[in-house]
């Protein structure tokens, strides 16, 4: 019988715009659309982890 166990998570965390690359302007020199011209965003991750034993051999 495997042995498992199962955690429910979340992370949040603060990141350079992708969109920007932090400088707050796009290529047409507006403000970036995706952070406001704040240069950074807030992602968060949720999700189910599952650790499972292997099967013997």
């Amino acid at each position: 019988m495997p042995t498992y166990k199962t955690t429910d998570f979340k992370s949040v965390r603060m990141d350079v715009c992708r969109h920007c690359h932090g400088t707050g302007v796009d290529e047409q020199g507006y403000q970036c659309p995706v952070c406001d011209g704040k240069r950074l965003v807030k992602k968060t991750v949720e999700g189910v982890l599952t650790v499972e034993s292997l099967p013997p051999e």
